[in-house]
């Protein structure tokens, strides 16, 4: 996980991006997800998850990065970023049962 910008000062990253691996120079290649703080319908604190990115398209060409799935409501940084793991490895096994059909 990468950490972002702080929204407030002192709070913390507001968002973060995970890679499949470490890498020392992050490139939009490596991002599998994106993580984000939010507030759930009490007023809790929430992270939001989105997964398998995809190019920039017609609809939004001016946002670099776009996914096909979010959730919303995990309790922790963690969690989130297992989510995001789990929809990589089933992008990864769609993509291989796409390359060994005849």
């Amino acid at each position: 996980m990468y950490p972002g910008g702080e929204l407030l000062p002192g709070e913390g990253p507001y968002q973060y991006l995970a890679a499949r691996t470490k890498t020392d120079h992050l490139q939009y290649s490596d991002v599998i997800g994106l993580v984000h703080t939010s507030v759930g319908p009490r007023g809790a604190a929430q992270f939001r998850a989105a997964a398998r990115p995809k190019p920039a398209g017609r609809l939004f060409p001016a946002y670099t990065l776009h996914f096909d799935v979010t959730r919303n409501g995990f309790k922790t940084l963690t969690a989130a970023a297992r989510w995001i793991t789990a929809q990589d490895t089933a992008a990864a096994d769609e993509a291989d049962a796409l390359e060994a059909a005849p």
